[in-house]
């Protein structure tokens, strides 16, 4: 069953100027539930574009986004933010942590957001840190912690409210090699308890890690492949 359906997004900057840009141009594309996707792409390709509009952070100059029943290319920046507060988690390369806030804290948030009450709330983000082996960390603050473990703390925010859909964006570009398995086989982990992963990378062995890969260039899908190499990828880790 599609959960994300997008029919000729259209992204276009300085429309019918000299120096007009299509960051995505016709692009058409179904996500099912339970999905692995990877966006993969060089600079400049479209994929964060994209994943903007995957993510409901903007909407298209041209074309339909829906998510579930709904399309999203028409609603409010209102509504927008809810639905992104309901349905989808973020992680980002730079963690985008509060670095006065304990990993406790900085887990909570989109809990308070949501009007979630103190102690149910706090439940919630020791349940996430412990699914991520945080569970002695925390009230480390993010420069007590490694850069491993500071996106272990996103991964736990991003997951803390339970949201269909996961979106992780170059979640480890800033970590060495042995983090980096790391933070993929908790995205592989939380994909096979059910959650739709979708990854935006630019590296082809990072996105070996999913069932399903889409390659852009110049804001078109030029490749669309399905492969199980990830079983190995991730056995391949664990041995290491």
């Amino acid at each position: 069953m599609a959960l994300i359906t997008m029919k000729q997004i259209y992204k276009v900057y300085h429309p019918g100027e000299e120096n007009e840009v299509r960051a995505l141009n016709g692009v058409s594309l179904t996500v099912d539930r339970g999905e692995f996707l990877a966006v993969l792409g060089t600079s400049g390709s479209g994929k964060s574009t994209m994943m903007n509009i995957m993510g409901c952070l903007d909407v298209p100059t041209a074309g339909g986004y829906y998510l579930g029943d709904s399309d999203v290319s028409k609603l409010n920046d209102n509504q927008l933010a809810r639905i992104r507060s309901l349905a989808i988690g973020f992680i980002f390369q730079g963690y985008n942590l509060i670095k006065d806030l304990s990993a406790l804290e900085n887990v909570e948030l989109p809990l308070v957001y949501r009007n979630i009450g103190r102690a149910k709330r706090r439940k919630m983000a020791i349940e996430a840190l412990s699914m991520v082996g945080l569970e002695n960390r925390i009230h480390h603050r993010p420069s007590e912690l490694s850069g491993g473990q500071q996106q272990r703390v996103a991964i736990a925010r991003a997951i803390s409210t339970e949201p269909p859909i996961v979106m992780a964006d170059e979640p480890t570009g800033n970590l060495d090699t042995r983090a980096s398995i790391e933070i993929m086989e908790l995205l592989a982990s939380l994909n096979r308890k059910g959650t739709t992963v979708i990854l935006i990378t630019h590296d082809p062995e990072t996105a070996e890690y999913a069932h399903r890969i889409i390659e852009l260039r110049d804001g078109k899908i030029i490749r669309d492949h399905v492969h199980e190499q990830q079983r190995g990828k991730l056995e391949g880790g664990a041995a290491k």
